[in-house]
């Protein structure tokens, strides 16, 4: 078992909560507070194409890498596959 249970001050209403954390298959936490009912969660999905893109085109800007360069990230013209992270 990867997982532990614990308690934590509720941000909302300052209760006890039960929260959960987990690495496997990746970092996720959630909690729940019974009092007020505020909860959270680790939610996972994939960037859009464009979102991507603008990422990748920041991180060369920030690090003055231009094509050709070893550290280099090139634009895409598709989204890669995700390796069952999502599924």
């Amino acid at each position: 078992m990867s997982g532990h249970s614990y308690e934590a001050s509720c941000p909302n209403c300052n209760s006890s909560m039960n929260c959960y954390t987990d690495h496997k298959p990746f970092d996720n936490v959630s909690g729940t507070c019974i009092n007020c009912g505020f909860q959270f969660w680790t939610q996972s999905s994939q960037m859009t194409l464009s979102d991507l893109n603008e990422l990748r085109e920041n991180y060369n800007e920030d690090n003055d890498f231009k094509s050709g360069d070893e550290d280099y990230i090139p634009i895409l013209t598709k989204l890669p596959v995700l390796n069952n992270a999502l599924k």
